[in-house]
């Protein structure tokens, strides 16, 4: 005997409200008993990390969370008619052949563990050893979290249909399929934007090469009358007070439109400016720019939090040498946004979430290099990392009565979960 599932559907992601249709084949090559068969849709969301060393330097024993975040299950055969004509019949038999049977699920919106009050503890199988989860802390109402993988024997979250041939002879092993599949949530509906934006900013005080010879200024070692002390107070004053006037403060700031969202395989709608706060603004050069996300994965298994940090880099490019160009009114230059269009978010990054035991969020960094060349011998160099934490939503948008609900009842924002050092 065995048994596979067909979907009628050919997405490679899934998301909320989806309709998941199919049919489950079982094939027999001679008549059997069975006893039911059933399909689950199912998402789990594990998490197994070490404990820190005990005083007496024993091994601890890894802390596994286990939450099902979402379980749906339909009885295939036998039919409901044939179940309460025989309720009394511990098997059914099956001719030889292939049968189908089909299925649907939908699915919904927010996760289920924290209505499953009975769930059954998770048992998984580490080398020799089985390890059992016990009872989470916890559990969080929130919307289901996206496919993670990345993290082997640490952190995953899945989503698969499993169907089950239940045969009424204990010493006859159960017939089982199994087919995984993708899922990214919808968005949530956002928040109308009135043109404000948030925006990450360092200042930069660039030195005078006058000054600076000054003070390296040979002959000046040593001994000192007090003739030559006033002497050279006169002449540095002289040197050091126009040259500072003349070097550059600058600031350089990356800004978001406020709420900061992004969105998977979209352009990154940024801005770069450079704004000169005093001193002469000629002579100023672009030299190396680097785009990147970084993404934090916070892990807990209960009282163990773990929090893991990558990152993507989108561009990085260096040798610019490109002038910046300031207004002569606000003293404002803007770096070329050509220098990142079209390259967008990756879609393989799972959009911001918050669930019982993981959560993930994001941060895009911006690493700029500017250039002053008050002397073309002796140019002055200065770099600069500036960082804006947003939300990264996954690009589907919500069903017409989605939004149509959030219009009476505005959807607070994703938070962002608080770092677990």
């Amino acid at each position: 005997m065995s048994a596979s599932i067909a979907l009628d559907q050919n997405y490679s992601t899934f998301t909320n409200l989806d309709i998941v249709s199919g049919k489950v084949y079982v094939r027999t090559s001679k008549s059997l008993s069975v006893s039911v068969v059933t399909i689950k849709l199912e998402g789990e969301s594990s998490t197994r990390l070490l404990p820190p060393p005990t005083p007496a330097n024993e091994r601890p024993k890894p802390a596994i969370e286990f939450h099902k975040i979402l379980y749906k299950a339909i009885t295939l055969f036998p039919p409901p008619e044939l179940r309460r004509s025989a309720v009394e019949r511990a098997s059914f038999t099956l001719p030889p052949g292939t049968h189908e049977y089909p299925f649907s699920f939908k699915i919904p919106f927010n996760a289920a563990c924290a209505l499953d009050k009975n769930a059954a503890p998770a048992i998984s199988v580490a080398g020799m050893s089985v390890e059992i989860a016990r009872p989470p802390p916890g559990h969080l109402r929130r919307p289901l979290p996206p496919t993670l993988r990345g993290f082997p024997g640490e952190a995953e979250i899945r989503y698969f249909l499993k169907a089950t041939v239940v045969r009424p002879n204990i010493l006859k092993e159960n017939v089982r399929a199994y087919f995984p599949f993708n899922f990214s949530p919808i968005e949530e509906p956002r928040a109308p934007s009135h043109g404000a934006e948030a925006y990450a900013r360092q200042k930069h005080q660039f030195t005078s090469p006058l000054a600076s010879q000054a003070d390296s200024k040979p002959g000046l070692k040593g001994k000192r009358s007090l003739f030559s002390m006033k002497n050279l107070s006169m002449s540095d004053e002289k040197i050091t007070t126009p040259a500072a006037d003349e070097a550059p403060l600058v600031s350089v700031e990356i800004r978001l439109p406020e709420p900061k969202i992004l969105t998977s395989n979209e352009d990154i709608p940024l801005k770069i400016l450079c704004s000169a706060l005093s001193g002469k603004v000629e002579s100023i050069f672009l030299q190396s720019l680097q785009i990147e996300i970084a993404y934090y994965t916070h892990v807990r298994a209960h009282q163990v939090h773990r929090r893991n940090q990558a990152s993507t880099v989108l561009t990085s490019k260096s040798n610019l040498n490109i002038p910046l160009e300031f207004d002569n009114e606000k003293r404002e230059a803007l770096v070329p946004p050509e220098m990142w269009y079209g390259l967008p978010v990756p879609s393989v990054l799972p959009p911001s979430f918050e669930i019982c035991n993981l959560a993930r969020d994001y941060e895009l960094i911006v690493r700029i290099a500017l250039r002053y060349e008050a002397e073309k011998r002796n140019p002055q160099y200065t770099h600069l990392d500036l960082r804006l934490p947003f939300v990264l939503f996954s690009g589907i948008a919500p069903p017409p009565e989605v939004l149509a609900a959030a219009k009476r009842k505005p959807v607070s924002p994703l938070p962002f979960p608080s770092d677990q050092k």
